[in-house]
């Protein structure tokens, strides 16, 4: 089952689990892994993610996060309303890989 989850405040939080099931909103979120691993599905795909790989989600894809091992990071969540002058664009041009690599590697 698909959650839609309402965001409508800006909030940036430290994570120490990554662990969420499959849902969307019309926010994004921008992601930093500061330590350990976890994988990050996107519109049907996985993606691991490693310590120093940066990560975003578009508005209105269906995502979520899990891991088996210790993860630590930010998560930045940004709404609809925060978003408005580049809304049509980021809604036009997801990515087909959400994650960045880090360059630390």
């Amino acid at each position: 089952m698909i959650r839609y989850e309402a965001k409508e405040r800006s909030t940036l939080f430290a994570f120490r689990k990554l662990e969420f099931m499959p849902h969307l909103h019309r926010a994004a979120e921008l992601g930093l892994v500061v330590s350990g691993e976890s994988e990050l599905y996107v519109d049907g795909r996985f993606f691991p993610l490693r310590a120093g790989d940066l990560f975003i989600i578009f508005p209105d894809q269906i995502h979520s996060y899990r891991n088996d091992r210790s993860v630590s990071g930010l998560l930045f969540i940004l709404p609809e309303a925060e978003l408005a002058p580049f809304g049509e664009t980021l809604r036009k041009g997801a990515p087909k890989a959400p994650s960045c690599p880090s360059l630390l590697r």
